[in-house]
């Protein structure tokens, strides 16, 4: 059986890629419906990306998200990875 995962890693092009799973069917879905509440997000090949911007940053952080090391630092430093 799956553990229950939030990980979401900085992407190029200033994307955030999330991964997660959740044991019970409750919990996946609220993970889901907060997702699919992000604007500008896109699933594509199985894959969730929302854009970064430290609204999306924080919201993830709400929610359990373990952001990676480049993520937590350009949420920290103000970077936009953009550039």
């Amino acid at each position: 059986m799956r553990e229950n995962v939030r990980k979401a890693e900085l992407k190029n092009r200033g994307k955030i890629r999330l991964i997660f799973f959740a044991k019970e069917k409750e919990m996946f879905d609220k993970l889901f419906e907060v997702v699919k509440s992000i604007p500008n997000r896109k699933y594509k090949n199985k894959i969730w990306t929302i854009p970064f911007n430290k609204s999306n940053c924080q919201l993830l952080i709400d929610w359990g998200f373990e952001l990676d090391e480049p993520l937590r630092e350009a949420n920290q430093n103000g970077h936009n990875p953009n550039c």
